[in-house]
């Protein structure tokens, strides 16, 4: 019977991924001051994950803080970068800024007043002011 008969042949086909995967961090931006009395800015956020048209992308951070949240950011401006890398090895990143002010003004107190004879020359004055701030202590000499 001629129906029965079959061929049958191997075929390779190899899947090329060229398309880079894509991560935004849109939104994350921030320009604060630092919280009161302590000199750093407590940041909760939602990483940004890395999304690709094949399976397996991976997002690490690659700059600035550890890749955990809640963070404390101190003064200054901090640039924080994710990556995202697929299974052929694309690679897409994204940045953001976070910036922390100082903006607490620092407290001083005081000696107490001092009252002196008018034939008291002595330039000494007791006590010495005490100072504070939130990020560091002032002192004078």
């Amino acid at each position: 019977a001629l129906d029965n008969r079959e061929s049958t042949c191997d075929v390779k086909v190899t899947v090329i991924d060229e398309e880079e995967p894509t991560i935004s961090c849109d939104g994350l931006a921030l320009t604060t001051s630092t919280d009161p009395t302590v000199c750093s800015y407590v940041y909760n956020y939602t990483f940004p994950i890395g999304q690709d048209n094949c399976p397996d992308v991976v997002t690490s951070n690659t700059q600035g803080p550890p890749f955990s949240t809640p963070y404390l950011f101190p003064p200054d401006t901090t640039t924080v970068e994710y990556e995202a890398v697929d299974a052929a090895g694309n690679r897409a990143s994204c940045t953001f800024d976070v910036t922390v002010l100082d903006q607490e003004k620092p407290t001083i107190e005081c000696p107490r007043d001092t009252i002196r004879p008018c034939f008291d020359t002595s330039p000494e004055v007791s006590g010495k002011a005490q100072t504070s701030d939130n990020c560091q202590d002032i002192s004078f000499p």
